[in-house]
């Protein structure tokens, strides 16, 4: 697949996240701050505002740093243009200045500069300029919104081309089942006693708490991984 084909999908699905969950924000914040002011405190909050903020990065970095830069060079005239036009777009979202830092941080150890942990500062919402109010979500969304308006238009002939090539690839993944839900429970159930005999000899005494498996006559699929059962 050509440089911009792949460039573009990974922009429009960065935006199309970005917008759904921004919006998810504000909807939350607008809606539920009138009846609980204790929404910065819940733990959906954080995870989805943490992601949605990864997920603008991802999108920034495609679109400095490859889009325009990387793809094929016909396209570099009139990417340049594109990028003139939405500039005040891209600006906006420039502005929140520690979009990247905070990335980094939530991304990978959750400790700052100082090697510390970073929810032991009170003010860590205020310490990093990231949105963090309903109407800073809702400019997010109507950024990216417009963002991903003019290069579907402007490119509306590659992405559909591009969409036409992911649609048609066929991926190896196994069908077969690879263990039924019995055998993973049987697994399971043995690593747990492995860790049991081994707190035990320390002098230590836990209750396993375990999730038993649903169904154990359904096989599992694997692909690459554990995916359902």
């Amino acid at each position: 697949m050509d440089n911009i084909k792949q460039s573009l999908l990974i922009l429009d699905y960065f935006a199309w996240i970005v917008m759904r969950k921004a919006e998810m924000l504000y909807t939350k914040l607008t809606h539920v701050a009138l009846v609980d002011d204790k929404v910065y405190d819940d733990d959906n909050y954080h995870m989805l505002s943490q992601s949605c903020i990864i997920n603008t990065c991802s999108f920034m970095e495609e679109y400095h740093k490859e889009f325009g830069v990387k793809t094929e060079t016909e396209f570099k005239e009139k990417i340049n243009i594109i990028k003139r036009m939405a500039s005040p777009y891209a600006k906006t979202i420039s502005k929140w200045s520690d979009l990247n830092g905070y990335r980094n941080v939530i991304a990978h150890t959750l400790r700052d500069k100082e090697d510390q942990f970073i929810f032991l500062d009170p003010d860590i919402e205020n310490k990093y300029n990231t949105p963090n109010n309903p109407y800073e979500w809702l400019l997010l969304r109507n950024c990216m919104i417009e963002l991903k308006n003019i290069l579907n238009i402007e490119f509306n002939h590659e992405l559909e081309g591009a969409r036409k090539e992911i649609e048609a690839v066929k991926y190896n993944f196994k069908k077969e089942p690879i263990w039924t839900a019995r055998e993973l429970e049987e697994r399971f159930l043995s690593i747990v006693d492995e860790s049991t005999a081994i707190a035990r000899k320390m002098g230590k005494y836990y209750d396993p708490n375990i999730t038993k498996f649903y169904d154990l006559n359904k096989p599992v699929v694997k692909y690459g991984m554990i995916e359902s059962y």
